[in-house]
């Protein structure tokens, strides 16, 4: 059966297989704008982990700031473990669905957040390259972003007002 991700307050869960990805802790990385995501993920009451590269940057959008962060999962170490995940979850479908599901999944834990006072812009990807070393094909007609990288998830916020109840969890 194939992943099926939706957003849940600070994580995001797929009820038809019992997994949960939590958000994950944020370590800064070697280089200046660098970070390392470390996602807990559950499957009932067993936990896995999953880390990965990317960076944390502050860039200018039309006048307006946006933190972007970035997720690799191209790198061979990443897509390894997330293989061996596949495994581990016992999820069966194709590598690349598996694949790109996963990396929404990761993507849609930051969309319940509440504590961002300026725009944030996730943004998973993975060279092509990289996956194919693995067997793994996406299709030609993919998403891909403007370097050629394939474009697997991405969550846009808006900026919030510190104390701006959330209307999730504080209905009016």
């Amino acid at each position: 059966m194939t992943l099926h991700f939706e957003a849940a307050f600070g994580s995001a869960i797929d009820v038809r297989n019992n997994i949960r990805i939590h958000q994950p802790r944020i370590h800064k990385g070697s280089s200046p704008d660098g970070a390392e995501f470390d996602y807990a993920i559950y499957r009932g009451a067993d936990r896995d982990s999953l880390s990965c590269g990317g960076t944390c940057t502050l860039i200018e959008n039309n006048g307006t700031q946006v933190r972007l962060f970035t997720l690799d999962l191209g790198e061979p170490s990443v897509v390894e473990a997330m293989l061996k995940l596949k495994d581990r979850l016992r999820i069966d479908c194709e590598n690349f669905e598996y694949f790109h599901q996963l990396a929404r999944g990761l993507a849609l834990v930051f969309q319940s957040r509440t504590d961002n006072t300026e725009e944030a812009l996730y943004v998973v990807f993975a060279s092509q390259s990289s996956l194919i070393t693995y067997a793994i094909s996406p299709p030609t007609d993919f998403p891909r972003l403007p370097n050629g990288n394939l474009l697997l998830a991405d969550v846009r916020l808006e900026a919030r007002k510190l104390g701006t109840p959330d209307l999730l969890t504080h209905p009016r």
